[in-house]
């Protein structure tokens, strides 16, 4: 795993950015601090996995390691405490974090499932707050102080489709997907529609605990030719391994993070992922490595305070941790929630990790899908869907 490792950093950080980064001209510090907290409640299904590291998390640390300061010298640190055992504990962690300091803006790790049953809670503290990787489009609505950093899922979903009718010209599909997940059932449902829609027969829509010998034994009978999972790691493989047995190679599409969760969770299984197809937000594309002297410091942090290969969920971090910075770089008043939310809300073709990222007024985030295919153990781009 250490070849990936590496090539993952590079690709994940090659393209980070920061105005003026080249030059890492110096700024004085204040001796005033900002604070960000960072709260995440997600927790994994492998039973043999590590919780020494959150790779989101990571990727905060390494970007505010490397770049500390807003453009006064006003320095930002970023807070966290342990792990929430559930998403309901969040909101008193928030008010633990306002006990002890001034907090500027939060960066929530969290999933989709985990915000949607807190976000007026937490929209209540009225504290700009970034969902890193949360994509069910509900995490926004209805909220003012809740923004996204990621695509959300309406175009995550109609890109899928699209693109197996479009580039793949495929006509039979089946879907899994999990009812107890909002981001897989709402992904599975947009798949379905505009699969349909333009034309596409759906053979199956399946729940996830009908993820068996049988069901996979009817789709084959009916020549289904592709199978959308937008599932978790754990579900995905065992899906593979149950095709094995029925040697059966139908094309086979899984949704965001995918990629970055196998990493964390099997990384001993990526292997078997290979030929899938998946939506994301970056891909390995060598056309769009730069190096520059600041990523070279990012380099030089990660590999000192890492020993954990890099993925996606560590970019998003970085990304994450910078949106914030430029949107509190803009407000002369640090603990000013309305203006650095505002700032947030008017973030526009902002140069992220590999492509420029938009967040609108309502909290939406606009950047690329990437469609890539899993080849040799990493992330190939087919299209990129604007």
């Amino acid at each position: 795993m250490l070849k990936i490792k590496i090539k993952l950093i590079i690709i994940l950080l090659s393209g980070i950015w920061l105005a003026g980064c080249d030059q890492l001209s110096e700024i004085d510090p204040s001796g005033n601090v900002v604070n960000i907290a960072f709260i995440s409640s997600d927790i994994r299904e492998a039973p043999d996995e590590s919780d020494e590291q959150d790779d989101i998390l990571a990727g905060v640390l390494v970007a505010n390691a490397a770049d500390p300061f807003l453009d006064n010298g006003d320095k930002l640190e970023i807070v966290f405490a342990r792990q929430p055992e559930s998403a309901r504990e969040i909101p008193g962690l928030i008010r633990d974090y306002l006990k002890r300091d001034n907090i500027s803006a939060i960066l929530l790790g969290s999933n989709s499932k985990s915000i949607l049953q807190i976000k007026h809670d937490i929209d209540a503290f009225k504290i700009p707050t970034l969902a890193v990787v949360a994509t069910h489009p509900d995490v926004v609505k209805e909220v003012k102080f809740i923004s996204q950093l990621s695509f959300d899922d309406e175009r995550q979903g109609q890109a899928a489709a699209l693109f197996v009718r479009d580039e793949l010209l495929l006509k039979r599909a089946a879907v899994f997907f999990d009812d107890a997940d909002p981001h897989s059932g709402y992904l599975g449902q947009i798949f379905r529609t505009m699969f349909e829609q333009t034309g596409g027969v759906i053979d199956g829509f399946h729940l996830v605990s009908e993820l068996n010998h049988n069901t996979l034994e009817k789709l084959k009978a009916k020549n289904t030719q592709i199978i959308y999972m937008p599932l978790s790691a754990k579900k995905v493989l065992t899906a593979i391994t149950l095709l094995e047995t029925l040697d059966w190679e139908p094309e086979l599409m899984g949704a965001d993070s995918l990629f970055a969760r196998v990493i964390q969770e099997y990384p001993n299984r990526l292997d078997e992922l290979n030929g899938m197809y998946v939506t994301d937000l970056y891909t390995d594309n060598n056309d769009f490595v730069n190096v520059s002297k600041f990523v070279k410091r990012i380099l030089g942090f990660y590999d000192e305070m890492y020993r954990n290969e890099s993925n996606s969920d560590t970019a998003l971090g970085v990304e994450g941790y910078q949106v914030l910075k430029v949107a509190i770089n803009q407000c002369l008043d640090r603990s000013n929630g309305n203006c650095i939310n505002k700032k947030v809300r008017s973030i526009e073709n902002q140069q992220g990790i590999i492509s420029n990222i938009s967040i609108l007024s309502n909290g939406k985030a606009r950047r690329p899908i990437f469609i890539n295919t899993i080849k040799n153990n990493n992330l190939k781009m087919i299209v990129k869907v604007n």
